[in-house]
C-alpha cells in the first residue's frame, strides 16, 4: 500500500473523526427532516441552535441517555424534540 492510500485510509477509519462527522451530520439532517429548513434560516439566524444540539449530542458521545435535566442528548431524543417542536411543519 502506497504512503497516500495508508494516510487517506488512517483519515477515513479515525473513530473521533466519524463520531465528530456523524454528530454534525445527524444534527443537521433533524433539521432538514422535522423543521423543514436549514440551521440558520430564521429563527435562529447564527446557528444557535444547531449548535446547541450539537454539543448536547458530543457531550455525551452520542450514546447515552443522561438524568432528565440534561434532556436531549441521545439521538431518539434529540429526534423526539425535533418531532414536537412547535418549529417543525
Amino acid at each position: 500500500m502506497t504512503a497516500r492510500a495508508q494516510a487517506v485510509r488512517q483519515v477515513a477509519e479515525d473513530q473521533d473523526l466519524n463520531t465528530s462527522e456523524f454528530n454534525r451530520a445527524f444534527v443537521l439532517i433533524q433539521y432538514f427532516g422535522y423543521l423543514r429548513r436549514n440551521p440558520n434560516d430564521p429563527q435562529d439566524t447564527d446557528y444557535t441552535g444547531y449548535d446547541f444540539w450539537l454539543t448536547k449530542l458530543n457531550q455525551f458521545n452520542g450514546n447515552s441517555i443522561p438524568d432528565r435535566e440534561l434532556l436531549g442528548s441521545h439521538p431518539r431524543t434529540i429526534s423526539s424534540v425535533f418531532m414536537v417542536s412547535s418549529d417543525s411543519s
